[in-house]
């Protein structure tokens, strides 16, 4: 095992803040391969809300976060 090469993580979205939005987050604050890098929600309160969570940006528009993330 100790021969497997390191992979980058992989750097994750979240599109939508609503209800099923939390399942998203309590299984990447537990993801050893994966790295939250925003979330977006045409209701900009609640995606700061869980932005703030895992300590990302947050967007009212998926167009805002790809413009950030990309860059």
């Amino acid at each position: 095992m100790d021969n497997i090469p390191a992979r980058p993580r992989i750097r994750v979205a979240l599109v939508g803040a609503g209800a099923i939005a939390q399942s998203h987050v309590h299984a990447l604050e537990r993801s050893p391969i994966c790295t939250p890098v925003g979330v977006a929600d045409t209701n900009a309160e609640r995606a700061q809300e869980i932005a703030s969570r895992l300590g990302v940006p947050g967007f009212g528009s998926h167009a805002a976060l790809l413009r950030e993330i990309r860059s």
